[in-house]
């Protein structure tokens, strides 16, 4: 018979888990925010040259993308909605697991911060 003795964790070691937590999350978002600004670079750049969009409307995208992308993430059941509108325009964007972006969304809310998982594996 194999025995595991898991050993208590000290409050320093706690603390510095915590720590490397926070600074992980810190670097992901960082490095999210990165993405989607050159996502929304290139967008803008796409919408002025082959669609016409001048400065204010090009605002006003910016302005709406960042709102509906908080809600997106704030509200994950919104994308059940944004993949129902893109089907009936046609467009071939596979959906969104619903449950994943729920799941992300207690992960995200949760008072340690994300825990570390591999998203789409068994619990």
């Amino acid at each position: 018979m194999k025995a595991r003795v898991k050993m208590p964790m000290t409050n320093e070691m706690q603390d510095l888990v915590d720590r490397v937590i926070e600074r992980a999350e810190e670097q992901v978002n960082a490095q999210q925010k990165k993405a989607i600004g050159r996502v929304m670079k290139l967008s803008c750049l796409i919408l002025n040259e082959e669609f016409g969009f001048g400065a204010r409307r090009l605002d006003r995208f910016n302005q709406e993308m960042t709102e509906r992308i908080q809600k997106a993430v704030n509200t994950p059941e919104q994308w059940y909605f944004v993949d129902e509108k893109l089907e009936t325009l046609g467009l071939p964007f596979p959906r969104e697991d619903i449950e994943e972006r729920i799941d992300h969304s207690r992960d995200l809310m949760h008072e340690k911060g994300r825990k570390f998982r591999e998203y789409g594996g068994k619990r």
